[in-house]
């Protein structure tokens, strides 16, 4: 019992000391601010510290191991609803963008979400939940946003089909600059996220940031879908060709709804 309350009276002059500081400080919070701005940041996450600690040592000796559980449990739950609410909300604004597009096209097409990806150095596919009960075939091109080519539907079974990128090694597509004359090429995977346009005539007018886009000589793939942009050019004296960097403009890393056009002849 003498052990308890000299805790206790420990405890009650600690919370004491703690209050008169913290009353100090507010006294004089003026001079103070102007001492601790240098290292404000260090001390509110010092102050979260010590409440936390305060908090936990006089609270310990009152709550049950039952409550304790349940308080975990109620963490966990409130963090699975956001996460919930966080994608529920990315997805939805991928969704207006592509009903955007489809209004502007008069495109008909068919809404997948992404199941699974497989992204590394030289491989870009990921899965869609969507197949040939849908209607969709290989060599359907997926886009996301408002237009935005991502890549093209390689293997489709019933109810899900895999999805190659433009930045694939092995996926080559057929583009158009938008310059003066329209250069038209074929882009392939390149290093890391970029794609490359190789043999490209070196008198052909090439700047960065130029937009490239679809160019329609693929007979499934319409013209006109965003690509990318010209990130640089590299040119060779010697040689009589030239060769583009394109970066993509989207990002398959953060794609969860695309959009499938079904195969149509664009001869």
């Amino acid at each position: 019992m003498k052990l308890r309350g000299s805790r206790r009276g420990r405890r009650r002059l600690f919370i004491v000391f703690l209050l008169v500081a913290l009353a100090s400080i507010f006294t004089f919070r003026g001079s103070v601010a102007r001492i601790i701005e240098p290292g404000a940041e260090q001390f509110v996450r010092s102050g979260t510290w010590i409440y936390d600690q305060i908090f936990w040592f006089i609270s310990a000796s009152e709550i049950t191991p039952y409550e304790l559980n349940q308080l975990y449990v109620q963490r966990d739950k409130l963090a699975v609803n956001a996460t919930e609410f966080a994608t529920l909300q990315i997805e939805h604004e991928e969704v207006l963008e592509i009903l955007h597009f489809v209004n502007r096209t008069n495109t008909v097409g068919v809404v997948a979400r992404v199941l699974a990806k497989s992204i590394s150095g030289i491989t870009s596919q990921f899965v869609i939940d969507v197949g040939s009960d849908d209607g969709v075939k290989a060599g359907d091109p997926v886009i996301v946003g408002d237009g935005i080519f991502l890549g093209k539907l390689t293997t489709v079974g019933r109810s899900t089909s895999t999805v190659t990128t433009l930045t694939d090694s092995k996926n080559a597509t057929a583009v158009a600059v938008f310059n003066g004359s329209r250069t038209i090429g074929v882009a392939t995977g390149s290093i890391g996220d970029l794609l490359e346009i190789a043999f490209i005539p070196a008198d052909e007018d090439l700047q960065p940031n130029m937009l490239v886009v679809t160019s329609g000589l693929e007979s499934t793939i319409p013209s006109g879908l965003l690509i990318g942009l010209v990130n640089t050019v590299q040119e060779d004296p010697s040689s009589p060709f030239q060769t583009a960097i394109i970066e993509p403009l989207a990002d398959v890393r953060r794609v969860s709804q695309v959009f499938v056009i079904p195969n149509q002849d664009y001869d």
